[in-house]
């Protein structure tokens, strides 16, 4: 009832051709950032949103994949070990996991499937939808618990999390969350499109593109030359290789720490 309200005075709002920008102020967890992006894609081909109410204090960064099975859990974990390991409060938090029955102890899931498909049909199949009001209030949650927060995306960089009378991609989630981005890829063949596509599309998006991390390398010479390449095609630094089976991250503490925003 009160996301209708409030999507009834936007539209007043825009039916004034005096009215040329909008302030909206409330409770936090409440959904405003949600339905403002979802009126500004309704309504207009461009718009500009501010958000001012970002904690510099908080120091988060959503980690995304070239693609699904390309290592994000296990990158994951090791920056979150390794932030540990310096005696640093580090985290974890995913908004929707599909193809598992239950999470492990320790981490902070919003929605957990058993289908391992993409999480808009595996939430379609558990006929409970994705909801951004509980993503934004398991985020601020943990986000209060630790000093460093991962947040891990699910599958590649376009994602759709729910489809149905509403659309919610993985980039919204980004987006309203406002978080720089770490990309975890394949260091093997293919891996230069599949990662120089994804530079470009979060880089259209506007989206801060902190580093990729190339997993499961070995140091081969096809490898080598897709690191120089990837870099070269997309200016976007390497920061870190892990080798299979990585019992640590290989890379300096204090820039791991600049990744996070």
């Amino acid at each position: 009832m009160l996301k209708r309200k409030f999507y009834y005075y936007l539209q007043e709002w825009k039916k004034n051709k005096k009215t040329e920008c909008l302030l909206v102020n409330g409770a936090r967890q409440i959904g405003k950032t949600y339905i403002i992006e979802q009126f500004g894609k309704d309504n207009y081909e461009s718009y500009i949103y501010l958000n001012f109410i970002k904690n510099p204090e908080l120091k988060n960064i959503f980690v995304t994949g070239t693609g699904t099975d390309v290592g994000k859990t296990f990158v994951t974990n090791l920056i979150i070990k390794k932030l540990r390991d310096a005696g640093l409060s580090a985290g974890y938090y995913k908004a929707a996991a599909s193809g598992i029955s239950k999470v492990i102890a320790g981490k902070n899931v919003s929605y957990i499937y058993k289908d391992a498909v993409s999480p808009h049909l595996a939430a379609k199949i558990a006929r409970r939808p994705i909801e951004i009001s509980v993503i934004e209030k398991d985020f601020a949650a943990a986000s209060e618990k630790f000093e460093y927060l991962a947040v891990e995306g699910s599958g590649g960089i376009i994602c759709p999390l729910r489809w149905d009378d509403k659309k919610i991609l993985l980039e919204d989630l980004i987006r309203i969350l406002n978080l720089p981005v770490l990309i975890v890829a394949d260091s093997g063949l293919g891996t230069i499109n599949a990662t120089v596509l994804t530079v470009e599309y979060l880089q259209r998006r506007n989206f801060p593109v902190r580093g990729i991390i190339l997993n499961r390398w070995s140091g081969s010479a096809m490898e080598i030359d897709n690191a120089q390449m990837i870099f070269e095609l997309s200016k976007i630094p390497i920061i870190a290789k892990v080798s299979n089976n990585a019992a640590e991250l290989e890379m300096n503490l204090d820039d791991l720490k600049k990744i996070f925003a």
